[in-house]
């Protein structure tokens, strides 16, 4: 986002087309269920040689980022493309 930002500062973004295909993108990525989610995928393949305490440790603390960094900052940057970056698209 803060890249972003300094292009519109500086004049430049990217092709309108280009831009309004990633807000979709990024939608899909700000919500649930937490374990359909593209970056929840790694938890299903720990090794067999991961303790079950390991396992449970590291899907809790994964889930937790997921659901409270990642999720919000999707949705976070969708809402800057839709509402702040297009306006500054000046060509289709």
């Amino acid at each position: 986002k803060e890249n972003m930002q300094q292009g519109i500062a500086e004049g430049y973004t990217l092709p309108k087309p280009l831009a309004a295909k990633m807000i979709p993108q990024f939608s899909a990525l700000d919500h649930g269920p937490l374990e359909e989610h593209l970056y929840y995928s790694p938890i299903h393949q720990f090794p067999e040689s991961f303790s079950e305490a390991d396992k449970t440790r590291l899907t809790t603390a994964y889930a937790d980022f997921i659901q409270n960094q990642l999720m919000p900052r999707f949705g976070e940057m969708a809402d800057f493309l839709n509402n702040e970056y297009n306006q500054y698209l000046d060509f289709l």
